[in-house]
């Protein structure tokens, strides 16, 4: 049993406040939340909702429905009984009810972890050029720039004809154009250290470079950076 709350207050550093918590159902991080109704007057605070554990399933963060959390609430003895206990709630990033959360999270012992203490995610621009390239390769944002960014990416005609026809499988297409523009049989001569894996590094990241300045509408400035040029 799953909710999604719309988090209208970002976290201490203006960012969003599960971002760098561990999620999913194996490797979640574990919380003991409580979520209320607003007070009325000067009680302390509203109805509550929901008390409980809950785990970290995934957080998302886009200009359409804002800074989102979803949660797996505890359907064990002490958790959930019955009915959802959000049932009958009004939903929706603008139209949904207004509630109270707050969220401690807490060890596998239910002790209480300080939030420096929280187990966290590897931010992605520490993560390894192969682990970036994978993920922005499932992300069907990183597929439309490459699709239609293509007649840049791979000047050869019949290379390109070949891709677009791999269009009806957009994470296979992402890989294949990937490798096309790094010019490597596989992306994992990333993990190497010599003068190959140093050309196809320098070329994934003018790829996200490119990829940013057209997500966020930035300019393009300069001639795009290939293997030859890096080298």
């Amino acid at each position: 049993m799953t909710v999604d709350l719309c988090l209208a207050v970002p976290g201490p550093d203006g960012a969003h406040p599960f971002r760098l918590v561990m999620t999913g159902k194996e490797n979640g991080q574990k919380f003991l939340i409580d979520v209320t109704f607003p007070p009325h007057k000067d009680a302390e605070s509203g109805q509550s909702v929901y008390r409980g554990e809950a785990l970290a399933m995934r957080w998302s963060e886009n200009d359409r429905t804002g800074m989102m959390v979803r949660l797996l609430l505890d359907d064990g003895p002490d958790g959930v009984a019955g009915s959802h206990p959000f049932f009958g709630l009004a939903i929706g990033p603008r139209t949904g009810e207004p509630l109270v959360f707050k969220a401690v999270a807490v060890g596998h012992d239910e002790s209480l972890i300080k939030p420096s203490s929280l187990r966290r995610k590897v931010p992605f621009s520490q993560l390894t050029e192969v682990a970036q390239s994978n993920i922005l390769g499932r992300d069907p944002r990183f597929q439309r720039f490459l699709a239609h960014s293509l007649a840049e990416l791979v000047p050869d005609e019949s290379v390109r004809a070949a891709l677009a026809n791999m269009a009806d499988k957009p994470e296979a297409f992402a890989a294949a154009v990937i490798r096309t523009v790094l010019k490597v049989p596989t992306r994992s001569v990333m993990n190497g250290n010599g003068r190959e894996a140093e050309k196809a590094k320098t070329a994934w990241r003018q790829l996200m470079a490119d990829y940013h300045d057209q997500l966020w509408g930035r300019p393009q400035i300069g001639t795009r950076m290939t293997p030859e040029m890096a080298g």
